[in-house]
């Protein structure tokens, strides 16, 4: 006869190890539910609005002409009445090694900078990243999901017009693309329509479990400019990024701000935190029906 207690202290054991796993990939940030309904989720929430942001703005004359022209503006969600400008939660700072480690100074905000270039189809795209930096969450808080770094890289095409805007990193564990409509337009040009279960024509049929995702298409701005960013309160997962052209996603603005842009020093970056994708070909471009020109 079947041995049952066996067979249920085996099935309880299965279930409790499946749960185990499933809660390392959570903690790791790997995507556990459905992709496209995540991607989905979050192509939604780019049209959400905030009712109050901090404003964040590069100070004035501080880095060399591109640089400081196409630096994002970033919008951080204030999530409620209680706190003030200066206690926010998700301020980020200058980096600092000190004999203890890496250390997070709230009181000087800093975005950090790095110039390179991409070469597609021979031709070759000048790239800007910016990324900042926040303090690492107290011992008792480690088991909520939230960033350490965020930032932007853009794209530019070969009239130095930003076209591609990644996003350093999201708590889906996904990665997020937003590209410009001149991009749009030509795959619908071509295409004609999206792919089935596509929001967007540009949009092709990827089959990687984490992405990318075309968050959203951007209106191209008249003259390059650095997009806006906003920063959702906690995770510090990027709600959208949008054209400065564009009509702002924000009820009203708490406080405005500055920050510095410094060039990027990898001695300053702490080991966990995620970096670029430096590869020759970046994984946004399997998610492109037609690329940067």
């Amino acid at each position: 006869m079947p041995n049952h207690s066996a067979n249920v202290r085996w099935l309880e054991r299965a279930t409790w190890l499946g749960l185990l796993l499933l809660a390392g990939l959570a903690n790791e940030g790997r995507v556990l539910a459905d992709s496209p309904t995540i991607a989905s989720q979050i192509q939604a929430r780019t049209e959400n609005r905030f009712p109050a942001t901090l404003f964040f703005k590069p100070a004035p004359g501080v880095a060399p002409g591109l640089v400081q022209d196409l630096a994002p503006l970033l919008f951080l969600e204030y999530a409620t009445n209680e706190i003030s400008a200066r206690s926010h939660p998700d301020l980020f700072g200058k980096q600092h090694l000190t004999s203890q480690g890496l250390r997070t100074e709230l009181t000087q905000p800093v975005v950090y900078y790095e110039t390179d270039s991409l070469t597609l189809n021979g031709k070759s795209f000048p790239r800007l990243s910016y990324r900042w930096n926040y303090s690492l969450p107290e011992k008792k808080n480690l088991r909520l999901r939230r960033l350490s770094a965020q930032g932007v890289r853009l794209t530019m095409d070969s009239t130095g017009a930003p076209v591609i805007w990644e996003i350093l990193d999201d708590t889906s564990g996904l990665s997020l693309v937003f590209v410009a409509e001149s991009l749009e337009r030509r795959a619908r040009e071509k295409f004609k329509r999206p792919l089935p279960g596509r929001k967007y024509v540009i949009e092709n049929a990827v089959t990687n479990r984490l992405g990318p995702v075309v968050a959203r298409v951007i209106q191209d701005g008249p003259v390059p400019m650095g997009p806006s960013v906003y920063l959702v309160y906690g995770t510090r997962d990027a709600l959208t990024v949008i054209c400065r052209c564009m009509p702002p996603q924000a009820v009203r603005l708490e406080d405005t701000l500055t920050y510095q842009l410094l060039p990027r020093e990898p001695a300053l970056s702490r080991p966990s935190e995620k970096s670029w994708d430096n590869a020759a070909v970046p994984n946004w471009v399997q998610a492109l029906r037609v690329l940067p020109e």
